[in-house]
């Protein structure tokens, strides 16, 4: 999480994008929070290939 919070959203440029698997430290609320803050879009598909 502090890797995500403190180095990668705030280095992103503007309107990037970020895919992650579907680890399930990725699918955590915790982790859905500090993208909610400051990203305005967050959706969790669950498979890329179905």
């Amino acid at each position: 999480m502090v890797l995500v919070q403190q180095i990668l959203l705030p280095n992103l440029p503007t309107k990037s994008v970020s895919v992650m698997d579907n680890a399930s430290f990725h699918k955590g609320i915790e982790m859905q929070k500090i993208i909610g803050e400051l990203w305005s879009y967050i959706t969790v598909l669950t498979s890329l290939f179905t």
